[in-house]
């Protein structure tokens, strides 16, 4: 689904849950509380005034470049916990089937480009790289993009005669930075809590598991007993536990997932080994507990499969 698409949808559950929703206002400064105080906030509305607000909490879901997470103190984008990415829709692209397709080279590993079907006749096509490694190239997504129509036969030939809309670049703090989530009376979700995935570089799973975490302990706190941890304590606490499942083998997933000669291997192993492949696919899919995925008893299970039978994962 295209993200404009699901960011309406998004915004019309919030009208329909009882939310106060206000549009083309920035939040341009934020004064985290404290135990006994409320957060202070700036406001920029849509002609240009400033207005001050008071929030018993803020839940910073603002994005990579998140202004609480600045004010915060916490928005770094250290380059090996984070990728660069751009991505634009196109129509008119020559898929063979409609299937998301990746593609890489060695030098751009862990990162890849990709063209997903998002609609009729519409796909998502965009590269990712760490940062690390555009700032060892000397490079930058788009430039690593056009090289790669030029090194990449099968990219190009997808993408010729292609209508290409405007390109759309952007950051993603990746989960292994170990941001901070919470704090005094601030809540962080999403990019702005660098909740990436290091090993698909996927995020928006992340993010929606977190704010309903948030909610969820924001009324209890609010309706219920406020005894016990603070929220953003309990909050960071939960989150820590929610995407440790994922992160700390994604992790090792992504730095296996760097070197080409072991990429090399399991490309052709997994094309001809329907364990293997359906181990792969649950892996890059999020189909699964990546630590159940990844136990010896499941590793041993894969290979020793021998049908297609779960190739549906």
């Amino acid at each position: 689904m295209p993200r404009h698409q699901f960011d309406a949808w998004l915004a019309s559950q919030t009208r329909l849950a009882g939310a106060r929703l206000l549009e083309e206002e920035t939040v341009t400064e934020v004064v985290p509380g404290n135990g006994s105080g409320p957060c202070r906030l700036t406001v920029r509305q849509r002609d240009g005034t400033v207005r001050g607000v008071s929030a018993d909490y803020v839940v910073g879901a603002d994005g990579a470049s998140s202004a609480v997470a600045r004010d915060l103190g916490c928005l770094q984008h250290p380059p090996e916990h984070t990728c660069v990415a751009l991505r634009t829709y196109a129509h008119g692209v020559r898929l063979p089937d409609p299937f998301l397709e990746i593609f890489t080279a060695p030098h751009l590993l862990p990162g890849c480009a990709w063209i997903l079907p998002v609609g009729p006749d519409t796909v998502n096509v965009g590269l990712g790289v760490l940062k690390s490694t555009a700032q060892r190239l000397g490079s930058n997504p788009a430039a690593l993009f056009r090289q790669a129509l030029e090194s990449m036969p099968a990219l190009r030939q997808r993408m010729e005669g292609a209508q290409w809309g405007p390109w759309r670049g952007w950051h993603l703090p990746g989960a292994t930075e170990q941001r901070i989530h919470g704090k005094g009376r601030v809540l962080l979700v999403g990019d702005a809590g660098a909740m990436v995935d290091p090993f698909t570089g996927h995020g928006i799973h992340h993010a929606l598991k977190a704010g309903r975490l948030a909610g969820t302990i924001l009324a209890d706190h609010f309706t219920g007993s406020k005894s016990g941890p603070d929220p953003a304590t309990r909050y960071a606490n939960e989150v820590a536990e929610l995407l440790g499942r994922e992160i700390i083998p994604g992790a090792r997933l992504q730095r296996l997932h760097a070197r080409p000669g072991l990429v090399r291997l399991a490309i052709p192993l997994a094309r001809i080994h329907p364990g293997l492949r359906s181990l792969m696919m649950a892996l890059v899919g999020h189909a699964g507990d990546r630590r159940d995925l990844l136990s010896p008893r499941n590793l041993i299970a894969s290979f020793l499969q021998v049908s297609g039978e779960r190739d549906t994962a």
